[in-house]
């Protein structure tokens, strides 16, 4: 009986089961409660603990024309110091409501037909809107695509392998551009996902927010959610309940739909494996005992069905 009580609990804590309303979706795996809304990220305040977003992203609302950051993985907390006042105070910088896109809008148009694409026609001035709780904001530095003279542009720092004092500049074109954007956003996730459960290590229950990284400066929104999604997915995996939970926020309903695919994708490894385990199971003692064996194989194979396979 004690098996099968364990073995529930474990299963509790596995099995991915997703809830839905019109803007938001959830569901649980590796012991981590992902929240996947259709929003603002501002109404993360007050939800989690910290609230990631781009640097390069945030800078472009401040100044359209502001020089890009290509050092990227660099992280850093905004702190705002209010004079005469001793209070720190977070927040992000946001699109101004009238230039900001209506999030049941289905496109990702940055690069239609075929023009050049400047920094100032993907971002629009926006305006600072301060963090109402203790919610922290973080920044880090996310890949930006250009489209220049008929070619995808990615420009970034890396170490000279001479001096790691030294950076080159390197700068790579079309296809290779997103090869070495994508493994460079899916480091951003990686590293702010562990810079941030770091920094909350002696909180009990640790949460954090993530929007998009990227889409809004040049990285299409299509190929940015697998990126994404595959990253936060394996560091719960190997980060087992160092989460209590993960919000993710997006502004496409397209995105949204996207998002929540990848998610049941991603999170149904785990549960079949369990499904299986606890068929092969031999212990008579088990509560589990009471289904035949092949009723579980059977519920196995439906959860392979009803999700889709993943990309090992």
């Amino acid at each position: 009986m004690k098996n099968g009580i364990l073995v529930a609990g474990i299963l509790c804590i596995f099995f991915a089961h997703g809830m839905e309303n019109s803007n938001g979706w959830s569901i649980t795996s590796y012991g981590t409660r992902i929240n996947l809304t259709k929003g603002s990220i501002l109404d993360a305040d007050g939800r989690v603990d910290v609230v990631v977003a781009g640097n390069n992203q945030q800078r472009m609302l401040v100044n359209s024309n502001g020089w890009i950051v290509s050092k990227i993985g660099d992280l850093s907390y905004f702190d705002c110091v209010e004079l005469f006042v001793d209070d720190i105070k977070h927040g992000l910088w946001v699109k101004n409501k009238e230039d900001d896109s209506v999030s049941d809008d289905n496109t990702d148009n940055l690069f239609e037909n075929d023009k050049d694409i400047n920094f100032e026609d993907i971002n629009t001035k926006g305006h600072k809107v301060f963090f109402k709780t203790t919610t922290k904001s973080v920044y880090i530095t996310e890949p930006c695509i250009r489209y220049k003279n008929s070619s995808f542009l990615y420009s970034v720092e890396r170490p000279n392998p001479d001096s790691e004092k030294i950076y080159n500049c390197l700068l790579f074109r079309n296809e290779e551009a997103f090869e070495q954007a994508t493994k460079d956003l899916d480091m951003c996730y990686a590293i702010v996902l562990q810079r941030v459960l770091v920094d909350l290590s002696e909180k009990k229950e640790r949460s954090i927010a993530l929007h998009t990284l990227s889409t809004e400066v040049g990285f299409p929104r299509k190929k940015a959610a697998p990126i994404a999604i595959k990253a936060v997915l394996k560091f719960i995996k190997n980060n087992f309940g160092a989460y209590n939970r993960i919000e993710l926020f997006v502004r496409k309903r397209f995105e949204f739909d996207l998002y929540k695919e990848l998610l049941q994708k991603g999170c149904k490894l785990p549960t079949s494996i369990l499904l299986l385990c606890i068929a092969m199971h031999k212990d008579l003692n088990s509560s589990f005992q009471i289904f035949p064996r092949e009723i579980i194989y059977d519920i196995a194979k439906l959860v392979n069905i009803c999700l889709k396979d993943v990309d090992a």
